[in-house]
């Protein structure tokens, strides 16, 4: 089983992590590519995959954008995470792949 994260847009997290580090050390320089290294440390685990939201196509049929675009197979578990609001975490929506669209089912 595969699990699939996705992410808010690259500039949202961009913005973000430089918002959190300016606040914990004020004044520092923030390195390129800061955020990426951090989203990629945490989903380091194997078998985890990460998209950002504007990598999958504009649909309603989520499912079948993952299958036909990223080879998600029934039963992968997909979790979709939002920014945090303030000091509370962003929601969470977690789910697992019931099966394929129609379109990725004829290839």
């Amino acid at each position: 089983m595969t699990t699939f994260v996705i992410l808010p847009p690259r500039e949202l997290v961009e913005h973000a992590v430089h918002g959190f580090v300016e606040a914990l050390l004020p004044g520092m320089v923030i390195p390129d590519g800061l955020w990426e290294r951090i989203v990629e440390e945490v989903l380091s685990e194997a078998k985890v995959y990460s998209l950002h939201r504007e990598d999958l196509p504009e649909t309603d049929d989520l499912a079948g954008a993952l299958a036909d675009g990223f080879g998600a197979e029934a039963g992968d578990r997909v979790v979709e995470l939002a920014l945090p609001r303030g000091r509370e975490a962003g929601p969470v929506r977690a789910w697992t792949l019931p099966g394929v669209s129609a379109a990725a089912s004829g290839r």
